[in-house]
């Protein structure tokens, strides 16, 4: 059930990766529960060396990934530590929290719902019915799926993580009398090599500290229900690098997961190939773009219409099953966010002919982090990664050695 961690030491410090589509992202932070926010006091992202003719999660794109990984983790272990040794010279790491976003991560959620003409009393076996019922249907869409058969993805989190009797949100259902009672239930995947690959990295550089892995939209699912409680349907949509990953939430469910495999870098490299100018300097042209106020898109109108046409598709496909919630949340760690907020603006008040107004998340929105670095530093990932970790650490946490589909 989804509730708020409790540790039995008041402070800990933790060893940060994010896996994200075109970068791994790495950060320190202290945790102190008797205090309302962590503390990052180390953060650094590298960029993939990703092959782009290369087909996402074929052998080699995950070999770049695992590299990046292992790059990341020992300028961690280096900088990282030595930056942690300068804050406190006692403090030792001792968990490895792993965050993973799209394409090498999947969030499946299942809702189910069990009705009585008659009031019946709750009981843990009927509870523990539907999780095995929610899990079964989970499974059975799993096997069906070829993208995580072929690359032999592994369940590192489930979370039953919204429990209704009546209809009615309720903590403890046990003992108390309904005629329906519904529950939703969340697995999580990711790649089992890059698991291995963060098991290595435990082994080698972190034999004290214990793994923790969940998928980003899971991590960003709970955040938004602990920062927003009054929220309750939402449209979250992050670009990364070489993804665009959307997560419905219905009536405080996460109903739907999905993702195209374009992203921020994938859109100015096919603004460099069809004007033959260097990505540097679109890269600047963008940037420039996002300096006036109001945003104007006409510099680039051609060469956006496919980012926009594969919008188009994945909305247009939401919506065939669901229609679109008005709120809708924005997360990217560019510079040039208000660029691709301007996109998607455009694009989603097309598909829905209504007005859309996009809000983004920083670092700073999110949970005013005491940060020990400079504010270019700041990371919106590993940003929402320490307010899970130091907030809501009990949610869903599994062993990533003792996983599998």
């Amino acid at each position: 059930m989804f509730f708020l961690g409790k540790s039995t030491e008041s402070t800990q410090y933790a060893a940060l990766i994010d896996i994200s589509s075109g970068s791994v992202g790495v950060g320190i932070i202290e945790s102190d529960h008797k205090k309302p926010y962590p503390k990052i006091i180390y953060a650094h992202r590298i960029p993939m060396r990703l092959d782009h003719t290369a087909k996402n999660g074929s052998v080699e794109s995950i070999r770049r990934v695992k590299e990046s990984l292992i790059s990341s983790a020992l300028m961690l272990s280096n900088e990282g530590i030595r930056e942690l040794t300068n804050f406190n010279r006692k403090a030792t790491v001792s968990n490895l929290f792993v965050t993973c976003s799209s394409p090498w991560a999947y969030t499946i959620a299942r809702s189910i719902r069990y009705e009585d003409d008659q009031p019946y009393k709750i009981t843990k076996s009927m509870l523990d019915q539907l999780v095995q019922s929610a899990e079964e249907e989970i499974l059975s869409t799993i096997r069906e799926h070829s993208v995580i058969q072929s690359q032999e993805f592994q369940i590192v989190e489930k979370a039953t993580v919204d429990i209704a009797v009546n209809d009615y949100l309720v903590s403890n259902p046990l003992l108390l009398k309904g005629a329906i009672l519904s529950l939703t239930h969340i697995v999580g995947l990711i790649p089992k090599d890059i698991l291995e690959t963060v098991a290595d990295i435990q082994e080698n550089l972190y034999q004290n500290a214990h793994i923790r892995a969940h998928t980003y939209m899971l991590v960003i699912y709970c955040v938004l229900r602990d920062i927003f409680p009054k929220m309750h349907s939402v449209c979250i949509i992050d670009i990364t690098e070489e993804a665009t990953e959307f997560g419905i939430i219905e009536n405080n469910l996460l109903v739907e997961n999905s993702f195209i495999q374009f992203g921020q870098e994938t859109l100015i490299r096919q603004i460099s190939k069809e004007t033959g100018r260097p990505i540097i300097d679109i890269t600047t042209d963008i940037q420039d773009i996002v300096s006036r106020s109001p945003i104007n898109l006409d510099s680039f109108k051609d060469q956006i219409e496919l980012f926009e046409e594969k919008l188009r598709e994945k909305i247009t496909e939401i919506l065939e099953r669901r229609s679109l919630p008005e709120n809708i949340i924005l997360t990217s760690n560019t510079a040039s966010v208000l660029f691709f907020k301007g996109i998607l603006e455009n694009t989603i008040s097309k598909c829905t002919n209504t007005v859309c107004a996009i809000t983004i998340i920083e670092p700073t929105l999110i949970n005013k982090i005491a940060y020990e670095i400079d504010d270019i530093r700041k990371d919106i990932y590993l940003s929402l990664a320490a307010r899970f970790f130091h907030k809501l650490n009990g949610c869903a946490e599994m062993d990533i050695n003792q996983t599998g589909i």
